[in-house]
């Protein structure tokens, strides 16, 4: 019995690293950004360079993450929508809800 528990418990560890393992994000050459990505970025912060691009395959949910200069981070869903904006500094109004703004 106990040799029993003894494999399924390592067959749950190694189930659990495969996807800890899968769940990495993998860096994306800036000009492999999509193109609905690279659309959003020059209409709304012409003035940011792209620093960092990667593709997050989690598991349970999968997105991309872009840094810009200014500290501006983005975040996409795999459609290529906006998630996330985080900026230290003031965002275009075009890119605020207008129930926020």
């Amino acid at each position: 019995m106990k040799s029993k528990i003894n494999k399924l418990w390592f067959v749950m560890m190694l189930t659990s690293m495969s996807f800890i393992a899968n769940a990495q994000d993998r860096k994306i050459p800036k000009d492999q950004i999509p193109t609905q990505i690279k659309t959003f970025i020059a209409t709304y912060f012409p003035n940011n360079a792209v620093l960092k691009a990667s593709f997050d395959n989690h598991p349970v949910y999968k997105k991309y993450e872009i840094s810009l200069t200014d500290k501006v981070s983005l975040e996409f869903s795999p459609d290529y929508k906006i998630k996330e904006i985080k900026s230290k500094s003031k965002l275009p109004n075009e890119v605020i809800p207008a129930q926020i703004l």
